[in-house]
């Protein structure tokens, strides 16, 4: 079996709390041309109103970045959520480490 392999199928197995898998709005967490996170054990992904930006890692193994610019977008449309999931995210923001 590949690492890919046996890596996809050791997600598969874990409990869903090591999964950490959510999708969020930007309210402030991210840069502000960011519209929405969305956040796994090994991977992340930003959408913007042009692009997506993936981040992809592996235990133990350096991430790699892939963007996707969507050519001739229409600036005014944006990616939207369907329906809300159980659970919140907090952030906690500040300079403070108290």
């Amino acid at each position: 079996m590949s690492s890919l392999a046996s890596n996809r199928q050791e997600i598969l197995e874990s409990s869903p709390k090591q999964q950490a898998n959510y999708f969020v709005p930007n309210v402030g967490q991210r840069e502000e041309h960011i519209l929405y996170e969305w956040r796994g054990a090994e991977f992340a992904a930003y959408f913007s109103r042009d692009a997506v930006m993936l981040f992809l890692t592996a235990k133990g193994q350096r991430g790699v970045r892939l963007d996707l610019h969507f050519l001739g977008a229409e600036r005014s449309q944006e990616p939207e959520g369907k329906k809300l999931l159980p659970g919140r995210i907090h952030y906690l923001k500040g300079r403070d480490p108290a």
